[in-house]
């Protein structure tokens, strides 16, 4: 579009949004369909007809296909010629409507009816036709457009029905497809693109050429109008001079003499220079198929600022008479608010055009190396967006000057591109991935005996690496994976977005969870925090995580009073874990500082009368590597180093907790931990001194340890280390991987084993994560992810961590619970939760079924009493009982 052949006026404007009326009858819709063993009514027109009673056919969503590559499959257990749709639609002003489109894809010949009355036909002859006539030979994937003006006089106001009748032809019976769609006015779009914190890109297409208008305004009714005199069927306008992160509502208009078609109301927002960003990412999507629709149908939901396309857009490759029905229309309705930024895939190379009808098409930021859109950048807040050209390795010669090798035009691009970005958070997208553990793994495109994800490595990760890219999405492999960080880098596979689903094949060394769905990635970036959510075609969020630039602020986190559940049962899901079991541990999770190779998620603190319970959420840690999560009590003495304690021999069967004696160049500033939890596989719930871990040459152990000389277990202490919360492992699509990293970890630690903590105490804790071990110096190489407020050094040099502080909250008032901890032998301590002024007894009973009696102890305070604060507590030295009782049963009672 010339800029200088549109002119831009300004104006007041006050106007309504009224009702979307362009996409009358859309791909994706739900049709009722009768399969044509007979004449569908009588008489045999009925059925065309708007009042006819459609309720007893089936029900699915457009297009329709008897071989099982549409949204809906008919029924091929059945011998028929013939296949009748309704689709019931409303139309609030028929008069709004100028042109009318009927957009279909056929396979072989075709009846429409509007409002029972014919608009169109192709292959068929006769009136009626009957129901088991053949249609002459017309092929699948040639889309056409018929202009039906003519019958919008059809149009009433409410309710009317779309009726076809599809017929197979006599050289393929059993092959049939439909694909429909009717649209008012406007054939494609209008959608937004390329949106800017001052201008945007806005897109539609009319049946005929004509001028064409947009309407744009901000909050304040102060308008512009922009307009074009030039006669053209598709209209693109580049809009400039807008206010940042403002919202503007918009409509556009076509006029032909004294015809003019307008829009419906629509809006976007122009980015704002800095702040948080929400966005969208998914790949690999356009076969038309029914998860496809689902998910658009999800996304459509969401108000985000952007949509990444991670590249094969269309199926079987990109063909102009599939752009609308498996991409412009299936998002169309999202993408009249809000930009999609799309990268071309290995789909977008095959047939004619490739990847120049897919850049004709589309409205994408350029380059200023080329000043092409095969690969851009773009900033949304405080995220600098980067897209890469890889649809594969494949050598294409058209396409040389774009591929990216090292020193390559788009890799010196590439560099000073991220060097000269000041945002805090860097992202790349691109087809094809770094890591993968699916069908792609083994590619080699090009041929050079090289595979393609480690020449990409090689490529890319030393750039990721020096400029601090924090996350990469790629698609490529049809299914969804996360990996824990590589230098720093978390990728995320994101290729579920709709086509065909591919299995594991070998787990990669990188990868934390794998899953086997269709799915889009919904992400959110605030400040230092990223969060992610991947949601499937049924809107379940199956997988999470966050990514902490930065560790939290200094502040005392609380912990909640609240009994999780720790199984005790066996594992039985053959991967160490139990089926079913979910991470349960409540309240508000303290976010970890991501690292170069390991991130420990979010940390959940709870407690009750007997346990201190701790759980990581979204751990991500490789084989070889083991969790340190130190706890300091008020109630017992703590170390400041680490060096001199235990034995600093590597004996699993003597001392045991090789990780504890290894790690001498850690030690604690403003932080005196007691205890300490070594975590990480999968399938070790209980403390085992002498556990390996799969990727380890040395048994550092898994389990809940003091810090004392020995390392000595802590008796009672509790673990369960799993996968996925719920637990759930897909033999079928992940094979007989057996992957021993926990993402989810819950340990319970005996509050006696604290020095029996008490509401409102104040613990410490702190984490950090070991890699290799140098037995000779005692030292082990360290992340530079961590919990706690600081961590100093790192690496293989002297390491100080300071540990974060968390409060044991109360029980909320009006909860009364009684809770009790061993002080010694025959020592113990008893509260309970109280309103002060209140008065409160104890009752004892030696048996559960046995009657209780007042608690009076020789020489313990006097009950009842009146409480003076939200717990009391009384300490009982049950030797002074007469006689010593074997068990006792303890209650509350709060007195009128």
């Amino acid at each position: 579009m010339d800029p200088s052949r549109i002119v831009v006026v300004l104006f007041g404007l006050a106007a309504l949004a009224r009702a979307d009326e362009i996409a009358l009858v859309r791909v994706g819709d739900a049709w009722r369909f009768w399969p044509g063993t007979a004449e569908p009514s009588w008489p045999v027109t009925a059925w065309r007809q708007a009042d006819f009673d459609d309720s007893g056919w089936a029900e699915g969503r457009s297009g329709f296909s008897r071989t099982a590559d549409e949204a809906t499959h008919l029924r091929y257990d059945v011998s028929y010629r013939s296949v009748y749709f309704r689709r019931r639609f409303t139309v609030a002003d028929p008069a709004s409507v100028k042109w009318l489109v009927l957009r279909i894809d056929y396979d072989d010949g075709f009846v429409a009816y509007l409002n029972g009355t014919e608009i169109a036909r192709a292959g068929l002859s006769g009136d009626p036709v009957p129901f088991d006539a053949y249609a002459t030979d017309h092929p699948r994937g040639n889309t056409v457009e018929l202009d039906v003006s003519q019958a919008r006089e059809l149009l009433v106001p409410g309710t009317n029905v779309l009726a076809i009748q599809l017929h197979a032809s006599a050289s393929s019976p059993s092959s049939m497809v439909l694909v429909p769609e009717l649209l008012a006015n406007f054939q494609r779009g209008p959608f937004v693109q390329d949106v800017t914190i001052q201008g945007a890109t806005i897109e539609w297409h009319t049946p005929v050429p004509t001028t064409g208008e947009v309407e744009c305004w901000a909050d304040d009714w102060s308008g512009i109008l922009y307009f074009d005199r030039r006669l053209t069927n598709r209209h693109v306008f580049v809009l400039t001079g807008l206010q940042r992160g403002t919202r503007y509502a918009y409509r556009v208009r076509s006029r032909l003499a004294d015809t003019v078609a307008e829009s419906p109301l629509f809006w976007f927002r122009t980015s704002q220079p800095a702040g948080p960003v929400r966005f969208l990412v998914l790949g690999d999507s356009g076969g038309g198929w029914l998860p496809q629709f689902e998910l658009a149908d999800l996304m459509a939901a969401e108000e985000v600022d952007l949509v990444l396309h991670t590249g094969d857009l269309i199926y079987p490759y990109y063909r102009l008479p599939y752009v609308d029905t498996r991409l412009l229309s299936v998002y169309g309705p999202h993408m009249r608010t809000t930009p999609y930024y799309f990268t071309a895939g290995n789909h977008e190379l095959y047939g004619t055009g490739g990847v120049t009808w897919m850049l004709d098409t589309l409205n994408l930021p350029r380059n200023a190396t080329f000043g092409t859109e095969h690969f851009y950048s773009f900033d949304v807040g405080d995220v600098h967006f980067v897209c890469l050209f890889v649809p594969t390795r494949t050598r294409v010669p058209e396409l040389e000057p774009y591929r990216l090798e090292l020193g390559s035009a788009q890799y010196q691009w590439l560099t000073n591109d991220l060097a000269s970005t000041t945002k805090p958070w860097k992202i790349l997208f691109l087809h094809s991935p770094l890591f993968t553990s699916s069908a792609h793994r083994g590619d080699d495109y090009d041929g050079d005996g090289q595979l393609d994800r480690l020449q990409l490595q090689a490529i890319l990760l030393p750039v990721i690496q020096r400029y601090g890219v924090q996350m990469v999405f790629s698609g490529h492999d049809h299914n969804y994976e996360r990996c824990r960080p590589v230098v720093g880098m978390h990728q995320i596979v994101t290729g579920g977005g709709g086509y065909t689903l591919y299995a594991m094949t070998q787990a990669d060394a990188a990868s934390s969870q794998f899953w086997y769905r269709y799915n889009y990635v919904r992400v959110s970036i605030q400040g230092d925090t990223l969060a992610l959510e991947a949601v499937d075609n049924n809107g379940l969020v199956f997988d999470s995580m966050t990514l902490q630039k930065a560790p939290p602020t200094r502040q005392i986190w609380p912990a909640h009073w609240q009994t999780p559940l720790i199984e005790t049962v066996p594992a039985d899901d053959g991967d160490g874990n139990v089926n079913g079991q979910t991470f349960d541990l409540v309240g508000l999770g303290i976010p970890a500082a991501c690292g170069k190779f390991s991130n420990l998620g979010q940390l959940w603190v709870n407690y009750d009368d007997t346990y201190l319970y701790l759980g990581f959420k979204n751990a991500m840690i490789g084989n070889s590597n083991d969790i340190y999560l130190f706890v300091e009590s008020p109630r017992l003495p703590g170390v400041e180093t680490m060096a001199g304690l235990g034995n600093g021999t590597p004996d699993p069967q003597g001392q045991g907790a090789d990780g504890l004696d290894f790690v001498a160049n850690l030690s604690f500033t403003n932080f005196r931990p007691a205890l300490v939890c070594l975590l990480g596989d999968e399938m070790a719930d209980g403390t085992f001194p002498a556990f390996r871990r799969p990727g380890q040459t040395l048994a550092t152990g898994q389990g809940v340890f003091r810090l004392d000389p020995e390392f000595s277990p802590v008796p009672g202490a509790r673990l369960q280390q799993f996968n996925q919360s719920p637990q759930f492992r897909d033999l079928q699509r992940n094979g007989s991987h057996t992957e021993q990293n926990a993402d989810f970890i819950e340990v319970a630690i005996p509050l006696v084993a604290l020095g029996g903590l008490q509401p409102g105490d104040v613990i410490r804790v702190g984490a950090v994560v070991g890699e290799a071990i140098d037995p000779e110096a005692q030292t082990r190489r360290l992340d530079s992810g961590f919990l706690g407020y600081a961590l100093h050094g790192g690496d293989w040099e002297p390491t100080v961590l300071e540990g974060l502080a968390v409060r044991l909250e109360p029980p909320a008032h009006g909860e009364f619970r009684l809770w009790i901890s061993r002080l010694g032998p025959q020592q113990f301590r008893l509260g309970w939760s109280a309103i002060v002024g209140r008065s409160y007894d104890l009752e004892v009973a030696p048996a559960i079924n046995a009657p209780f009696q007042p608690l009076r102890v020789p020489g313990a305070p006097r009950l009842p009493r009146v409480a003076t604060g939200v717990w009391e507590q009384l300490d009982l030295d049950v030797s002074r009982l007469e006689p010593t009782p074997a068990a006792l049963f303890f209650r509350a009672l709060q007195l009128e």
